[in-house]
């Protein structure tokens, strides 16, 4: 639950469109917020509440260019670029890596493996979002994105400054896990996700997959985590 739980929320930072009655303002700017989120890295924490009984903390740094993903935290290292996606579990201690082109060729065009296919897509949010308040002191301006209805995403609070240096922002996400308690209740994941230290764009040598593996002619060699269980024999002659 831990490893997967940073994905949840990424599609938020890089997706979501919100509806803003015309003359506010604000329809420019967030627009192109949502342009230049594409490409950005932040510090986050996240507090994280499991059917209102087991909490946990993560704690990292992450980034978004594109299709690409970096995600450094105590639960996890991840990166995902168009050559590999690997991601080590620090709980489990276990490495997945998994070539790009291979998984390409095996979805022959059904699919895309990259970022924007593996995280959560929230399209209740994305489609019924709306600019539920602002408010304004000198050149910081905070907006809060909320939905009315079914939506995992709660709300979104933003903190800027004009010109769109944004300062942090806070998402709220209610995240079903299936089953129920003994009250008869769904069991919920709630996260409550803190960003913070927001740059762009993000640095290109955060997406780099050989600081993790080597490619050495058809071998993979594991570089970091090598007290890690891994699937790397399996590309020790599948390089093309």
């Amino acid at each position: 639950m831990k490893n997967a739980v940073s994905s949840i929320l990424v599609l938020v930072l890089i997706q979501f469109s919100p509806k803003v009655a015309s003359g506010t303002g604000v329809i420019e700017e967030l627009q192109r917020l949502r342009r230049i989120m594409t490409d950005c890295s932040m510090e986050y924490r996240m507090e994280c509440n499991v059917a209102g009984q087991h909490r946990y903390e993560i704690r990292g740094r992450m980034a978004v260019q594109g299709n690409k993903y970096y995600d450094s935290s105590n639960a996890r290292f991840a990166v995902f670029n168009d050559r590999w996606q690997i991601l080590a579990d620090h709980y489990n201690n276990t490495l997945t890596a998994s070539f790009v082109p291979n998984i390409r060729k095996q979805l022959r065009g059904i699919g895309d493996p990259t970022v924007s296919a593996v995280l959560l897509s929230d399209e209740l949010f994305l489609r019924n979002a709306k600019l539920q308040q602002t408010r304004r002191l000198g050149d910081t301006l905070w907006y809060r994105l909320k939905v009315d209805g079914q939506s995992l995403v709660q709300y979104v609070d933003f903190c800027m400054l004009r010109g769109f240096r944004i300062l942090s922002y806070t998402a709220m996400i209610d995240y079903p896990l299936g089953g129920t308690d003994d009250n008869g209740n769904e069991q919920m994941l709630s996260i409550k996700f803190m960003a913070r230290s927001l740059s762009f764009p993000a640095a290109a040598s955060l997406f780099r997959s050989d600081r993790i593996i080597s490619e050495a002619g058809r071998k993979v060699v594991l570089r970091r985590y090598g007290h890690y269980k891994n699937n790397l024999t399996g590309y020790q002659t599948a390089l093309p």
